[in-house]
């Protein structure tokens, strides 16, 4: 498995994916009604992945609903690692980090702004993702209840627990450390 491969399934475990420990080895299974978004974490698990499937036909539920994809991955010795779901992923690699950031990321402010990462929805807890963060040189800011984290413009709050924020200049290095683009999170001016 590649480190690019370990990488997604991190980040899928982080945010609830189901994995199935029924055979020799656990495999991963992912759901959504969003069949491009099966697709490209598809390609990108490659060998590791069985291919998309429609899992549930809106035809055979209900017609309010939508159609649900699925994906699931080849039994594999590596997910034993993984059995308890988010709480098993150590750290973060840069992988991870980047699948997160994409997915999950939002450059607030104009000049000086700052990283918020909404984890609203995710199974992995806000906390441990903040430590995992801090144990690679990124700390979190919190909101004081004033708008600011911080007597510095930079650190710009957000109310929710869930989601982490990261003053400008830890943003701008991670961002250049995952090897991502400003332009990749941050809303047109």
């Amino acid at each position: 498995m590649s480190e690019l491969q370990l990488g997604v399934i991190e980040y899928l475990i982080l945010r609830g994916t189901t994995i199935r420990d029924g055979g020799n080895y656990p495999s991963i299974d992912v759901f959504s009604t969003d069949r491009e978004l099966l697709r490209a974490y598809d390609d990108l698990l490659g060998w590791l992945s069985n291919g998309i499937r429609l899992y549930r036909d809106s035809d055979t539920t209900t017609k309010r609903l939508n159609d649900v994809y699925a994906i699931s991955t080849v039994p594999h010795p590596e997910f034993e690692n993984y059995t308890e779901g988010s709480t098993s992923v150590e750290s973060l690699s840069n992988d991870c980090l980047k699948a997160t950031i994409i997915t999950a990321g939002t450059f607030v402010g104009n000049l000086f702004g700052s990283l918020q990462i909404d984890l609203r929805g995710w199974d992995a807890d806000s906390d441990r993702f903040a430590d995992m963060l801090a144990e690679i040189g990124y700390d979190t800011v919190s909101y004081d209840g004033d708008g600011y984290a911080s007597d510095n413009h930079t650190h710009r709050y957000h109310y929710s627990d869930d989601v982490l924020v990261l003053e400008h200049y830890d943003a701008m290095n991670l961002l250049d450390e995952i090897d991502l683009s400003l332009e990749t999170v941050a809303e047109p001016i």
